[in-house]
């Protein structure tokens, strides 16, 4: 399954954003399924496919994730994502380091700030 490859692929070296996950389609749609009304489901899909972008599918989480379930902020979610996708991927997959000033911090810290922000993720991912 997808979380798996993606569990695989946290094991490589610090960077800016940890998680590059490379998620499929069933995952997004698993995702918003469990996010939004199933009534809203066509319009749910219309929006999250409005963005063509980079790492598409993984912009696509992210902005479910940050919309936590609401049609108004996934919409918000994925225009801003149009202007900057990295953006809605820092603050999805790495919201403890985003709010922490981690290049002051010593390397343990934000080691453990990014292992939290690995932790959240993957129980959101797995959900």
């Amino acid at each position: 399954m997808m979380i798996g490859k993606a569990k695989k692929l946290f094991n490589r070296p610090q960077a800016a954003v940890d998680f590059m996950i490379e998620p499929g389609r069933e995952l997004v749609l698993k995702k918003a399924r469990q996010l939004l009304a199933p009534q809203e489901f066509a319009n749910v899909i219309s929006i999250l496919d409005s963005y063509e972008g980079l790492a598409r599918e993984r912009v696509q989480l992210a902005a479910l994730k940050l919309s936590d379930g609401n049609l108004d902020e996934l919409r918000n979610e994925i225009e801003n994502a149009k202007q900057d996708f990295r953006d809605a991927l820092a603050w999805a997959e790495s919201p403890n380091a985003m709010k922490a000033p981690t290049w002051k911090l010593d390397e343990k810290t934000v080691r453990e700030i990014r292992a939290k922000d690995e932790q959240q993720y993957l129980e959101w991912l797995n959900g």
